[in-house]
């Protein structure tokens, strides 16, 4: 009988306590922001491919090669390197056969059947004054740092925000 009792208290004391508050405030409204034009609520996004034979090679330390490309983008302004961001991801087939977007740095793992590597895909921007444009730097290295083969072509997105 005390067990009964015990769950009809706890019933009725849980009901009567419910987290739920009708009409309750949602918080006041935060102050208005700029507009798009004037602010930094501007993107844009757009598509390039870098070619297998346009991989460039930095072979001077022999014990850290890498595969290199730098890209002159006119959409790169100089607001953009200062006040905004880039975002770039590379696109790829996954082992599945589907189409899939890896944000960069992007790591990728490979086998031959009989040797094992990671191949690992890198960028960083900056404004170049004397060009007076914006330049993107890709890099790719291997994990056993072979270079007799460059990259194969890169499909990538890249997503300005300033």
């Amino acid at each position: 009988m005390k067990k009964v009792i015990f769950l009809f208290v706890t019933l009725c004391s849980l009901n009567l306590t419910s987290c739920i508050v009708d009409g309750g405030r949602d918080g006041r409204d935060g102050r208005d922001g700029k507009d798009g034009v004037d602010g930094f609520a501007q993107w844009d996004v757009h598509t390039m491919t870098i070619q297998s034979e346009k991989w460039g090679l930095e072979d001077n330390d022999p014990k850290q090669p890498y595969f290199y490309y730098d890209y002159e983008d006119p959409q790169l302004t100089r607001t953009i390197v200062e006040n905004g961001n880039l975002v770039i991801t590379c696109q790829y087939e996954n082992e599945l056969g589907k189409l899939v977007y890896a944000p960069l740095p992007a790591v990728r793992h490979h086998t031959n059947g009989t040797e094992f590597w990671t191949e690992t895909f890198d960028y960083e921007y900056r404004f170049d004054d004397e060009r007076k444009a914006g330049i993107i730097s890709f890099t790719t290295t291997y994990s056993d740092f072979k270079v007799s083969t460059p990259p194969g072509d890169l499909v990538l997105k890249i997503t300005y925000n300033w």
